[in-house]
């Protein structure tokens, strides 16, 4: 972020408002990738996503303006949700049933091992590189699209999926599991706000500290 500030003369606000944008489009793309993933199977909406990212990533190593950072991560939320709404299912319904609890667990957890690799990663190479080549480097994991294509199975689960049920009314949802769907999407949107809030701030906290 502060590299990003001293080239375009934006203020910090607007670049964690990029942080927001594409938070809003995940929540897009996880909606249309968990729509899609039902129609097509898990891996066609993962390797698109995979894809998405890549372009989207690679893309801002050459914006011209801040207008463009804004847009590409725009962009890159609906990749991003995406992403974890057909890679989660996936990886799940190829697992063993016994253990999916377990596997489960470690994936979400493993927001923490990426964030570990990333530290390090940031810090050799924008003083030698520059901020823009970070990108370039975030955009080479997703072409790990080409292993998946050849070597992951489609989900069995989705392959021999029985017909759709018939539609629950609404107001037989209304009565039974609208109170808990509102509770529950409340308690993930605050917990997502605070977790983003401090994972994306605490660098540049970081950062500012290296400077006193």
């Amino acid at each position: 972020m502060p590299e990003i500030e001293r080239e375009f003369g934006v203020s910090r606000v607007a670049l964690t408002g990029a942080v927001t944008l594409t938070l809003l489009l995940r929540l897009v793309g996880g909606v249309a990738a968990g729509s899609a993933a039902d129609r097509w199977g898990r891996k066609l909406p993962l390797m698109v996503s995979m894809i998405w990212l890549a372009v989207c990533d690679g893309a801002i190593a050459f914006v011209p303006s801040f207008t463009w950072i804004l847009v590409l991560r725009t962009l890159f939320g609906l990749g991003m949700g995406a992403e974890w709404v057909a890679g989660t299912t996936l990886a799940m319904e190829n697992w063993p049933a016994r253990s999916r609890g377990l596997i489960s667990g470690i994936l979400q957890g493993s927001w923490a091992i990426g964030m570990g690799l990333a530290g390090p990663v940031a810090a050799w190479i924008v003083p030698h590189f520059g901020w823009r080549a970070l990108f370039l480097v975030a955009a080479a994991p997703p072409l790990l699209v080409l292993p998946i294509r050849f070597f992951v199975p489609e989900s069995p689960e989705w392959q021999t999926r029985a017909p759709p049920a018939p539609p629950v009314p609404w107001s037989a949802m209304r009565a039974t599991h609208l109170g808990k769907i509102v509770w529950g999407a409340l308690a993930v949107a605050f917990g997502t706000g605070a977790y983003y809030a401090l994972v994306s701030m605490h660098p540049n906290g970081a950062e500012q500290h290296t400077r006193i």
